[in-house]
């Protein structure tokens, strides 16, 4: 079928009114009480996200076979590539993040393939199912709800511009 602009109903659609306002920067005191708040784990998650701007999922696939510590590297992948194929693509990282995550595969309270994991089990209810699941200690993130939420409620960043301290955090660092 030939298709012309004039006979697509959608180009008859006036398009949505955007208002844009200044972005909201948070002081440097905000973002330097938020990673005062992280330790553990969530400071070697934080610190990858920050040198690798790898998405969530990345890093929540993230495996031991996926760092190569004496090369100062890690393997993410990703779907990006087109046609829902994988991808994999090796990274540099700093000094600091390899040790930390040499700290943490130390340190970590359950052997396990996965390098970021639930340290706790515990059982969760579908709001649209009810279905009951178990998570386990050890278990890959598969999401962590309200990670920078509760790390600026614990740093005293509050109210409804706390959520760009998480990009903030990432320009700022890189």
């Amino acid at each position: 079928m030939d298709y012309c602009l004039e006979t697509v109903q959608f180009t008859k659609v006036p398009p949505f009114k955007v208002e844009q306002g200044r972005r909201y920067v948070p002081p440097d005191k905000d973002i330097e009480a938020v990673l005062a708040q992280v330790s553990g784990q969530d400071a070697v998650l934080l610190m990858a996200y920050i040198q690798t701007g790898a998405r969530r999922g990345e890093l929540f696939r993230l495996t031991w076979e996926d760092v190569d510590l004496e090369r100062q590297q890690i393997r993410l992948k990703d779907k990006k590539a087109g046609g829902g194929a994988w991808r994999d693509r090796w990274q540099s990282i700093g000094d600091d993040l390899a040790q930390a995550l040499a700290d943490w595969k130390k340190l970590r309270p359950v052997d396990v393939p996965n390098v970021f994991m639930h340290l706790m089990s515990f059982h969760s209810k579908s709001p649209k199912t009810g279905e009951i699941t178990t998570t386990k200690a050890g278990d890959p993130f598969t999401w962590r709800r309200h990670f920078m939420q509760t790390l600026c409620e614990r740093a005293g960043v509050t109210g409804k511009r706390q959520c760009p301290v998480q990009f903030r955090l990432c320009l700022l660092l890189w």
